[in-house]
Parts: C-alpha cells; sequence; structure tokens
C-alpha cells in the first residue's frame, strides 16, 4: 500500500513515460539514419529488415510484446543474414532494445523478464555465430548489460508512475472522505439545530396557544381568568425567547462545539410540569431518582422527552397526563401516558408520523444518549417509555 503523502504536500513530479519513449524514438531515428547514410551501401535484405523493425517500432505504444517479436525477428534475420552490415545490425539492436523498454512499461513484469532473457539470447547469438565473437568477448557482456539495463530502466520508471497515480488515487479518496465527513457534520449540526429550535419552540407554543384560547374565552364573562391567561402567555413567551437565545448563542460562538450546555435538565422539571399545569392540564408526576449528578446528556435528554411527550399531551391528549422518572442501578426510565381526546378538526395524530419532527427528533437523543425510545400507540391512550444508561453502565460497557 503507498505511503500517503502529507496534507497539501505536493506530489512526486515524474517525466511522463511518453518523453522516455520519445527520447528512445529519437535514438533509434539516429541509429538508422546513420546506417543508411554511410558511404557503403547497406543490402537489400538489410534494408528490408530495417523496414520490418520500423513498423515493429511503431506499434510499440498498442502492442509492445508484438513489436518486440517483429523486431527481434527482423534482427535475427538481419544479423544472420547479411553480417557484414554492420551498422545496420547495431540500428536493428537499438530499436529492439527500445521495443524491449515499451514492453517493460506496459507488459507484466515476468512477460517483460522473459522478452529480456529472449532478446539477449538473440543478441549474443548474433555475435557469437555470425560475426565470430568469443561467448566471454567484451562484446557479449556489453549486450547482456546493455539489456538488463534497459529491462531496469522500463521496470523503473513503471513503478514509479504506478507509485505517483497510487498516491493520487490516495489522496483523491481522502479528499472524497473528508467532503463526506464534512457533509456528515453538517448534517449532524443542521439536526441538532432543527431539534434545539423545536424543542425551544414546540412546547411554549402550544402552551400559548392553550391560554390565548382560555383568554379569549374568558375575556368578557371573566376577566381575571383571562387576565392570568395573558399572564401565563407572557411568561411561555419570555421562557421561549430565552431558549431561542441560548441556542443562537451556541451557535455564534466560535469553534464552539454546539453541545447542549446551556439546556435545562432534571431540576427545571417541576417549573415544565407547573407550566403544563397551568394550562389546564392534569398532570400526575412521580419522581425516584437516586442522589448525585447524571450525565449531562441523560439529564438533558429527560428534560426534552418531558418537554415534547407533554406538549403532544397538551395538544392531542384528554386533559390528563401521567409521568414518572425512576432509576435503578442501570437505567434511568422515563415513562409519559396520555389519553386521546379531539385535538380539533384536522389536528394530527401524534403516533401517525404527520406531527412534523417531534417523535424524530426524540428519538435521535434518545440514540445519542445510548438508550432506547419505545412508542405505545392504542385507541385509547399513547406512551412514551424511555430507558436512558447511566454512568455506572457506560464505564462497564
Amino acid at each position: 500500500m503507498p505511503r500517503s503523502t502529507p496534507r497539501g504536500a505536493a506530489l512526486p513530479q515524474i517525466r511522463p513515460t511518453r518523453f522516455w519513449e520519445g527520447v528512445l524514438d529519437v535514438v533509434s531515428v539516429i541509429a538508422v539514419v546513420s546506417a543508411v547514410g554511410r558511404a557503403e551501401p547497406v543490402p537489400p535484405g538489410a534494408l528490408a529488415a530495417l523496414g520490418v523493425a520500423a513498423v515493429g517500432l511503431v506499434l510499440r505504444r498498442r502492442q509492445p510484446a508484438l513489436a518486440l517479436v517483429l523486431v527481434t525477428a527482423a534482427s535475427a534475420v538481419g544479423g544472420f543474414g547479411w553480417p557484414e552490415a554492420t551498422w545496420a545490425t547495431l540500428a536493428l539492436w537499438v530499436m529492439a532494445q527500445t521495443c524491449l523498454f515499451s514492453v517493460a512499461l506496459r507488459s507484466d513484469r515476468r512477460v517483460a523478464a522473459g522478452a529480456a532473457c529472449a532478446l539477449a539470447v538473440t543478441l549474443v547469438g548474433q555475435s557469437v555465430l555470425a560475426q565470430s565473437n568469443s561467448v566471454v568477448d567484451l562484446l557479449t557482456f556489453a549486450l547482456l548489460t546493455w539489456t538488463a539495463a534497459v529491462l531496469g530502466a522500463g521496470l523503473a520508471v513503471r513503478a514509479q508512475r504506478d507509485h505517483v497515480a497510487a498516491l493520487e488515487a490516495a489522496r483523491r479518496a481522502e479528499a472524497r472522505d473528508r467532503e463526506r465527513e464534512v457533509g456528515r457534520r453538517l448534517t449532524q449540526e443542521r439536526l441538532r439545530i432543527a431539534r434545539d429550535l423545536h424543542d425551544a419552540v414546540a412546547h411554549t407554543v402550544a402552551v400559548i396557544a392553550i391560554h390565548a384560547g382560555a383568554a379569549e374565552r374568558n375575556l368578557r364573562s371573566s376577566p381575571d381568568d383571562a387576565a392570568a391567561s395573558l399572564g401565563a402567555i407572557r411568561t411561555a413567551a419570555r421562557t421561549v425567547v430565552g431558549e431561542m437565545q441560548q441556542v443562537l448563542t451556541v451557535l455564534r460562538e466560535e469553534g464552539g462545539t454546539g453541545a447542549d450546555t446551556t439546556v435545562p435538565g432534571m431540576a427545571a422539571v417541576p417549573d415544565l410540569v407547573r407550566s403544563v399545569r397551568a394550562s389546564g392540564v392534569r398532570v400526575s408526576y412521580a419522581e425516584q431518582v437516586g442522589p448525585g449528578d447524571l450525565p449531562q446528556a441523560v439529564d438533558v435528554t429527560v428534560y426534552r422527552v418531558l418537554q415534547e411527550a407533554l406538549t403532544n399531551a397538551v395538544r392531542y391528549g384528554d386533559g390528563s397526563v401521567d409521568v414518572s422518572v425512576s432509576q435503578d442501578v442501570t437505567l434511568l426510565s422515563v415513562r409519559v401516558t396520555n389519553g386521546r381526546g379531539h385535538a380539533g378538526p384536522g389536528a394530527a395524530d401524534p403516533g401517525s408520523g404527520s406531527t412534523g419532527f417531534g417523535l424524530v427528533g426524540m428519538q435521535e437523543r434518545v440514540s445519542a444518549a445510548g438508550g432506547r425510545l419505545r412508542v405505545e400507540d392504542t385507541p385509547h391512550s399513547f406512551e412514551v417509555v424511555v430507558d436512558l444508561p447511566t454512568e455506572s453502565t457506560r464505564q462497564t460497557a
């Protein structure tokens, strides 16, 4: 696996393979021109071998193996058939080595190694058999070294090219992963903002709506009751404005984590229950929570769950709701049960999924705290049950 480069670091700069192949093309052309342009004429057979080799040289980028076979065959025919045409033989050897370089660049490494061995045997055979050189001659050593160097250069350029390509692929993958992570965090932040705004507004607006209806009914018949309802509306409005300011403050904090550091917890539940009772709903509240502080995530989640469940009870219930909060060694359980009422024509059902995002946000909060949410929906009642792990559970997990 390629080692990834540091973020922002430039990738290694290498010359493209077409540059090196272009250089070898120029060398091959120079070798052919030198062979043909000499004073002594080149035999027609050697010229034909050079022509076949030139065709292979053209094919080497698309079919390097076939090109090497053609050039090697032409080299063998020219070298054995007209050994006196030394410069033509040398040009054929140069073109054969050029094709070997392309094979090393584009073919399997084992194929390239086998092709290099075959070419080396062919060239040494021409030197020994056609030109009567010794097997241990310096030319034999030079041909073997030349072939090995061309093979090694081709494989090295290929390895460097593959390494840079792998680094580029890894960088692109890293960039995609970063984009996905940013998108995921933005989505989580958007959902958190939506939950906070919903929690801050929905409950208080429901209470305001009930008190506004009571004030309207009692405006002429019972001005004192109407004034009390208007006072409750004012108090509720101040509460929701305060919570919205807390949410906006967290959003404006530079480098803030967005945590619910300003959201009320269990300590604010009695005030929440009193506000619901003030709207005319009968609330039975029982709390059995041991001493000691709860984890912040659990503390906030309990308050938000009760706030949403009581809001649903105010809007859709029959005017009474039972709330219980209990804690044992491992879990803190919240249970809110209300009877079904008639919220008016067109009112949504709290359990139907059409009321908006209250239950969705509740599920997200409970899951984030490591708990479980159950909703019991019957024709006569609606019940929300939440189980949240305590600190001891998390430590032993």
